[in-house]
Protein backbone atom coordinates (compact mmCIF):
# COMPACT_ATOMS: atom_id res chain seq x y z
CA UNK A 1 0.00 0.00 0.00
CA UNK A 2 1.09 3.44 -0.56
CA UNK A 3 0.85 6.82 0.92
CA UNK A 4 -1.89 8.72 -0.35
CA UNK A 5 -1.95 12.92 0.38
CA UNK A 6 -5.23 13.76 2.54
CA UNK A 7 -6.00 10.35 4.28
CA UNK A 8 -5.05 11.68 7.69
CA UNK A 9 -7.78 14.48 6.85
CA UNK A 10 -10.35 12.15 5.18
CA UNK A 11 -10.37 9.49 7.83
CA UNK A 12 -10.98 12.20 10.37
CA UNK A 13 -14.03 13.36 8.27
CA UNK A 14 -15.48 10.12 8.44
CA UNK A 15 -15.12 9.56 12.25
CA UNK A 16 -16.24 13.11 13.14
CA UNK A 17 -19.64 11.66 11.09
CA UNK A 18 -20.22 9.42 13.46
CA UNK A 19 -22.36 9.69 16.56
CA UNK A 20 -21.56 8.99 19.70
CA UNK A 21 -24.85 9.05 21.30
CA UNK A 22 -25.70 6.04 19.07
CA UNK A 23 -22.23 4.47 18.19
CA UNK A 24 -20.58 1.97 21.29
CA UNK A 25 -16.89 2.62 19.35
CA UNK A 26 -14.80 2.17 16.68
CA UNK A 27 -12.56 -0.92 16.18
CA UNK A 28 -10.04 -0.64 13.57
CA UNK A 29 -8.26 -3.71 11.56
CA UNK A 30 -4.88 -1.88 11.70
CA UNK A 31 -3.18 -4.97 9.84
CA UNK A 32 -3.18 -3.26 6.24
CA UNK A 33 -1.18 -0.29 7.35
CA UNK A 34 2.33 0.05 6.08
CA UNK A 35 2.47 3.58 7.26
CA UNK A 36 0.26 6.01 9.20
CA UNK A 37 1.04 9.48 9.17
CA UNK A 38 0.65 12.35 11.86
CA UNK A 39 -2.55 13.48 10.31
CA UNK A 40 -4.47 10.12 10.97
CA UNK A 41 -2.93 9.68 14.45
CA UNK A 42 -3.75 13.10 15.34
CA UNK A 43 -7.41 12.13 14.30
CA UNK A 44 -7.68 9.03 15.86
CA UNK A 45 -6.79 10.94 19.61
CA UNK A 46 -9.06 13.85 18.67
CA UNK A 47 -11.99 11.51 18.27
CA UNK A 48 -11.10 9.28 20.76
CA UNK A 49 -12.16 11.71 23.38
CA UNK A 50 -15.85 11.26 22.28
CA UNK A 51 -15.77 7.69 21.62
CA UNK A 52 -13.73 4.30 22.37
CA UNK A 53 -11.44 3.85 19.45
CA UNK A 54 -9.71 0.68 19.39
CA UNK A 55 -7.33 -0.75 17.31
CA UNK A 56 -6.94 -4.39 16.15
CA UNK A 57 -3.59 -6.40 14.26
CA UNK A 58 -1.62 -3.34 14.57
CA UNK A 59 1.78 -4.10 12.75
CA UNK A 60 4.67 -3.84 15.05
CA UNK A 61 6.40 -0.66 13.62
CA UNK A 62 3.09 0.95 13.58
CA UNK A 63 2.77 0.18 17.38
CA UNK A 64 5.80 1.05 18.70
CA UNK A 65 5.33 4.51 17.14
CA UNK A 66 2.18 4.87 19.38
CA UNK A 67 4.38 3.64 22.14
CA UNK A 68 7.39 5.89 22.03
CA UNK A 69 5.21 9.35 21.84
CA UNK A 70 2.69 7.72 24.19
CA UNK A 71 -0.86 7.69 22.39
CA UNK A 72 -1.44 4.09 23.61
CA UNK A 73 -3.29 6.49 27.13
CA UNK A 74 -5.27 7.66 24.08
CA UNK A 75 -5.79 4.14 22.00
CA UNK A 76 -6.35 0.80 23.31
CA UNK A 77 -4.41 -1.62 21.69
CA UNK A 78 -5.38 -5.34 21.05
CA UNK A 79 -4.40 -8.50 19.54
CA UNK A 80 -7.43 -9.35 17.54
CA UNK A 81 -10.68 -8.24 16.32
CA UNK A 82 -12.75 -10.80 18.97
CA UNK A 83 -10.74 -9.91 21.88
CA UNK A 84 -11.59 -5.71 20.36
CA UNK A 85 -15.23 -6.58 20.04
CA UNK A 86 -15.42 -8.13 23.50
CA UNK A 87 -13.74 -5.10 25.04
CA UNK A 88 -15.92 -2.70 23.75
CA UNK A 89 -19.22 -4.59 24.31
CA UNK A 90 -17.54 -4.44 28.05
CA UNK A 91 -17.33 -1.28 28.34
CA UNK A 92 -20.50 -0.12 26.84
CA UNK A 93 -22.17 -2.48 29.48
CA UNK A 94 -20.13 -1.13 32.09
CA UNK A 95 -21.98 2.20 31.39
CA UNK A 96 -25.02 1.84 31.87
Amino acid sequence: PGRREGAGDEFGQSLAGLDPQITWGVVMDCAPLAFIGSNGLASLVEHSRRLPILLCRVPAPIAKIIEVVHLNRHLRILPDMRSAMDSLVQERAGRR
